[in-house]
């Protein structure tokens, strides 16, 4: 055992040997060392066989004259027998823990020290009640010798690895403050120094938190200006010394006395109002060191620890040495930052300017005047290069005669020579010549005279109006739409207004016409005359017709229309009308897409255009191109902002005859515009060619130009799916039904009496829509189908269909009318009228139209089999 100690084996292995070495003599005997700490408590030592829980239970038990047999044993400095637990009074507070595992008796010794003091306590438990033997205590004695020397031999071990630990902590608490120092001395600027302090002291293992204060003006608070730690940091930014609280505080005291203010025991010493929040953080100790210049204290250095008393007099001698430096560091910072203000005071003027600059959005350049008048470039603000597109060293340094192009030199140098000459501040518009693209801007010089008058420099200063040109041109074209639109709309509510009247009598001419002309004696002449005069008044129907398509006042059909198909048809017709010096070169796409909408109307549009493309071409003839094809658009991409992106079908007319000019342009869309010579054309070709596209939907793009002919593309929204064109029914005659026909156009009503008499029907004709009503109201059942005007006095056709279906529900009606609008065709479906005639036609639609309502009726009152 002596050699195993001599070797420096573990203390815990040491004792346990002793342990098992003694209880080896006899068996039943256990043994146990406890060792005393701190002369108060008996610490477990070795007790290899001892229950475990006996062995937790009396760990760190007080020893006393009466505490079992080691606290006994170690209290009175003898050894301490007990022959029967159960009964001896030390064990009074023990016998519970020891009984259980049948531990009867217990003989404890001390084990001394060198100097008569106790280390601690050899015991021998029996499970029987005896007194231990001669032979027993000599085993004890070996024991206790052993384990003395085995304690103070790792105690001096222990002293002497502190001693040398203490010594590191030394050399190394001199090696961190002067490399802290270092570090501190080398920066610049209060509130890095002040950081960096106390990052840097806790990083190196001074301190668990440290914190820096400044005292403030009226010195009746300290900031907190600076914090760091490995441990939450603490919420007080702010140390109130008019507290009463604070009058004893560590603070308070360093900042009176000049002098490192210690706290070793926070648990005892700290103000009851710091204590909760620092034992929180698990901090017992702190110092606070006074920081100092010529005037007095400015500040504080706290530093905090996690153990107690940890701040003594050889750290204390080095950290005191460390807040001097700092506060030497500070005030050299002061210094410097004086420095510094008195250096950007100087500078300050120059940052402004550059500021302002750099960041002000009109282009700023400044040009020095030589001889000759010439300017040289000097400086240039960074939204000038951005507006003219060259960077700031393609212009400091350049002449601005040799940079300006010829085309604009003498003018631009003119308003510099004005502004010289003159003394005065020049202002003028000019497109510059920039990168990417050209830019309107606004340019002002101001020039400057030297104390000789002579004018040395000029300041410009150049504001981009790009977008507001931009933006004027865009308001003149809106405008241009809008009043083009507001034309179009007022010639529509006149058309809308005449459409009614005027078709009243067209219908009754033609339909006079086509009725005489049915009449079996006519004479050619007779026949000749009736004819013209039919010929003229389905001129002006189409007429009338187109009025209202370019106004917009009649819808179109809804069905799929093969392009090609109708250009080639409407080709054909024009072949035969057109002179034949003029050549049509036509180009069909087999990808052409299809588009919905009214092949009529197309075909009209074909026809406008080509016809107004020959009146363009001189008498001797020349060229036109069609060209069918389809497009994809993306917005914008036109000269049309309401065309959206999508696939189109394109359309293109083209001929190289005069053109237009940017005036005639302009107005080519407006109706009854025509350059033509008067009696030559109504000047509703393109306005017609405007409205039908404007009703698909679609966008119309003139492009022409004076002796390099026109070029009009029309583009119709394309579609993939196909709707089916119904078929037109066949004009079917009557079979003696009974017709009411009331219209407050007394021609009409005699027109509409005949015509229907001859295809079969019974005709009971009203010039009066009351008087029809009373009429009905007779004999509802005499009447098969009703025929109304929409338009009449008094009681309108919308409002004669509603009172004849509350007589009678399911008569049959018909609506007609010289002027469809679209409110018309709503109340039409809310009286559920399938059928409303456009009056011109009235003779022919009408004839099927009743044809229609017969085959309706008959299908009603057929028997159901």
């Amino acid at each position: 055992m002596l050699e195993s100690i001599a070797r420096g084996a573990d203390l815990q292995q040491v004792l346990n040997e002793i342990v098992l070495l003694i209880e080896r003599q006899a068996p039943g005997m256990l043994c146990s060392i406890l060792l005393l700490e701190a002369g108060k408590r008996l610490r477990h030592g070795a007790a290899p066989n001892i229950p475990e829980a006996y062995a937790r239970a009396i760990d760190g038990s007080e020893i006393a004259p009466a505490a079992g047999s080691c606290g006994a044993a170690a209290s009175l400095g003898e050894r301490v027998v007990v022959e029967d637990i159960a009964t001896h009074p030390n064990w009074k507070d023990y016998r519970q823990f020891a009984l259980p595992y049948g531990l009867r008796a217990c003989w404890s010794t001390p084990i001394p020290g060198t100097r008569g003091e106790v280390l601690g306590t050899f015991a021998m438990y029996y499970h029987e009640c005896r007194r231990p033997t001669q032979q027993e205590q000599e085993w004890v004695d070996i024991a206790t010798n052993l384990a003395s020397i085995a304690i103070l031999r790792h105690r001096t071990e222990e002293a002497l690895r502190k001693s040398e630990a203490r010594a590191r902590d030394l050399a190394r608490l001199h090696a961190v403050a002067s490399s802290i120092n270092t570090l501190i001395v080398r920066t610049r600027g209060s509130q890095n120094l002040y950081d960096l302090a106390c990052q840097v002291t806790v990083h190196k293992g001074l301190a668990r938190l440290a914190w820096l204060g400044l005292l403030d003006e009226s010195k009746q608070r300290v900031n907190v200006v600076a914090q760091y730690g490995t441990v939450a940091p603490l919420e007080a930014r702010t140390i109130d010394l008019t507290d009463p609280r604070n009058e004893r505080a560590f603070s308070e005291r360093a900042i009176a006395t000049g002098q490192p203010a210690i706290g070793r025991d926070l648990l005892s010493d700290a103000p009851a109002h710091w204590r909760a929040a620092l034992i929180d953080r698990g901090l017992r100790s702190c110092a606070i060191f006074p920081l100092k210049d010529q005037h007095g204290v400015f500040g504080l250095f706290a530093l905090y620890a996690h153990e107690v008393d940890y701040f003594r007099d050889e750290e204390l001698q080095v950290l005191t040495s460390l807040a001097a430096d700092i506060s030497f560091a500070v005030e050299t910072a002061r210094k410097d930052l004086e420095r510094q203000r008195m250096e950007e005071a100087m500078r300050a003027s120059e940052q402004l300017r550059e500021t302002i600059l750099s960041t002000i959005g009109d282009g700023i350049f400044y040009l020095q005047v030589e001889e000759g008048l010439r300017y040289r470039f000097l400086s240039v603000n960074r939204a000038f290069t951005e507006i003219v597109g060259a960077a700031e060293n393609e212009l400091k340094g350049r002449v601005l005669n040799e940079m300006l192009p010829e085309t604009m030199r003498d003018q631009v140098l003119a308003h510099y020579r004005r502004a010289v000459e003159t003394r005065k501040v020049v202002t003028w518009e000019q497109v510059i010549d920039a990168r990417p693209r050209p830019k309107h801007a606004e340019l002002t010089l101001t020039p400057i005279f030297d104390a000789s008058g002579r004018c040395s420099n000029i300041v410009g200063i150049m504001h981009d109006i790009s977008a507001r040109v931009q933006a004027e041109e865009e308001r003149a074209r809106f405008v241009t739409q809008l009043n083009q639109s507001q034309r179009m709309q007022a010639l529509g509510t006149l058309a809308g207004g005449i459409a009614h009247d005027f078709n009243n009598i067209l219908a009754a001419i033609a339909g006079n016409a086509g009725l005489a002309l049915e009449e079996p004696a006519l004479d050619a002449a007779a026949r000749t005359h009736l004819l013209e005069i039919q010929k003229a008044s389905h001129r002006a129907i189409d007429l009338v017709r187109q009025i209202l398509t370019f106004s917009r006042q009649t819808p179109p059909k809804h069905e799929t229309v093969e392009p090609i198909e109708v250009t080639r048809e409407a080709l054909n017709l024009l072949r035969a009308s057109l002179p034949q010096t003029i050549a049509l070169e036509s180009h069909f796409s087999a990808t052409a897409p299809r588009f919905v909408g009214d092949s009529t109307q197309f075909h009209q549009i074909i026809v406008n255009l080509v016809t107004n493309a020959a009146h363009a071409l001189p008498q001797y003839g020349g060229l036109i191109r069609i060209k069918v094809d389809g497009a994809h658009l993306e917005e914008g991409a036109t000269s049309i902002p309401e065309l959206p992106s999508g696939d189109y079908l394109r359309l293109q007319v083209s001929d190289n005859g005069c053109g237009m000019d940017e005036a005639t342009v302009k107005r080519a869309f407006d109706p009854f515009f025509t350059t033509r010579r008067p009696g030559e054309g109504t000047g509703l070709g393109l306005s017609v060619v405007h409205g039908i596209v404007q009703n698909h939907h679609g966008g119309v793009e003139l492009r022409s130009r004076p002796k390099e002919g026109t070029t009009v593309t029309v583009y119709l929204p394309a579609v993939a799916e196909q709707i089916e064109r119904a078929a037109a029914p066949a004009v079917s005659r009557g079979h003696g039904e009974r017709v009411m026909y009331v219209d407050d156009e007394e021609a009409l009503v005699f027109l509409i009496d005949r015509a229907l008499t001859k295809m079969g029907y019974q005709v009971s004709g009203f010039t009066d829509s009351t008087a029809a009503l009373s009429a009905f109201r007779a004999r509802p059942e005499a009447f098969d189908v009703v025929v109304t005007d929409v338009s009449m006095p008094g009681l309108s056709g919308p409002q004669l269909a509603a009172e004849l279906r509350r007589i009678r529900s399911d008569v049959p009606i018909i609506m007609t009318s010289g002027y469809i609008r679209p409110e018309d065709i709503e109340t039409a479906k809310r009286l559920r009228i399938n059928q409303l005639i456009y009056k011109a036609n009235t003779i022919e639609e009408l004839g099927q139209a009743l044809g229609r309502e017969i085959e309706t009726l008959a299908k009603q009152r057929a028997p159901v089999s």
